[in-house]
């Protein structure tokens, strides 16, 4: 009779943990899209949970099955995941590492019982492997992988960020000087107006009109004048919201384009042709397409 009790109380247990609640309400958006999902997302020991399956390809990653283990692979990382394990088995490939990936890798691992720092241990080798506590347990619902929303900021280098009903999954873009930007914000010069972008392909698109339409380096025009536009300025922030890059736009005599970086107080001749690009003849956008950010379709993500 112990014996029977015990057993219905593991059973009762198991079920009582995996009992979940659809997440309904919740709009979940990647990348300025809205995603739609086989499985909806669900809440689960105050968690919000996903099936990966529906995330992988969007944020550049790759999913398989071997046996019990899932294995999720993105650029120099590998993920290893067993259903009812909270930890993760995680290998990286240290000389393609990004600098601040590797500095995120450093921050994680405590000093090895030898005394050799971690920071020595990671010169050392090529390749490292470790074990990450995650902040749910993984499941399997209708043979789809449920694992915390958390986990793609926790180790696939996104950013989540929670609104009401609104969960926005923010990409990197480009490095900019070896860091990944996961914003910008674009002003005007002649009054207090931005907008903050986040969305990856937009970012890289303007990461794309500044450093390819750089040119040579020159001493400040004589005279300039800022362009009173939406797109004048550009800011670039990283992953902790710190100050990367900032640019500004501005035209110097015989309407010669020039760009100023406002962070290393230097100035540089600027292709007009890739500017423009991006620009009608009212100062609105057209390759940037933001209208989105103004209260438009889709605007909420």
């Amino acid at each position: 009779m112990r014996r029977i009790k015990l057993w219905f109380a593991v059973i009762l247990s198991i079920i009582l943990f995996y009992t979940a609640t659809p997440a309904w309400a919740l709009h979940i958006g990647i990348d300025g899209e809205a995603l739609d999902f086989d499985v909806p997302p669900e809440t689960n020991d105050g968690l919000i949970y996903v099936p990966i399956q529906s995330l992988t390809k969007k944020i550049g990653a790759d999913l398989h099955q071997d046996g019990d283990v899932f294995i999720i692979s993105k650029s120099n990382c590998c993920i290893e995941l067993v259903c009812g394990k909270q930890k993760a088995t995680i290998r990286i490939s240290l000389p393609q590492l990004p600098l601040g990936r590797y500095m995120q890798v450093m921050s994680r691992l405590p000093y090895m019982k030898s005394g050799i720092s971690v920071l020595q241990k990671l010169l050392e080798c090529k390749d490292f492997t470790y074990e990450q506590e995650l902040s749910g347990v993984p499941y399997l619902k209708n043979r789809k992988l449920m694992l915390p929303l958390s986990f793609l900021s926790e180790q696939l280098d996104c950013v989540v960020e929670y609104e009401s009903d609104v969960v926005r999954i923010i990409l990197p873009g480009q490095p900019i000087d070896g860091e990944p930007i996961y914003s910008m914000k674009l002003e005007k010069s002649s009054e207090e107006q931005c907008i903050t972008i986040r969305t990856k392909d937009i970012i890289n698109t303007c990461i794309y009109m500044i450093y390819e339409g750089q040119g040579a380096e020159v001493a400040p025009p004589a005279k300039y004048t800022p362009l009173d536009l939406l797109g004048s300025i550009y800011s670039f922030y990283n992953r902790t919201g710190d100050l990367v890059a900032k640019w500004q736009f501005v035209h110097g005599e015989g309407n010669q384009i020039y760009l100023y970086n406002m962070v290393k107080d230097c100035w540089y001749l600027a292709d007009s042709s890739i500017y423009y690009q991006a620009f009608d003849d009212d100062g609105g956008m057209l390759e940037l397409k933001l209208t989105g950010y103004w209260g438009g379709k889709g605007s909420w993500y």
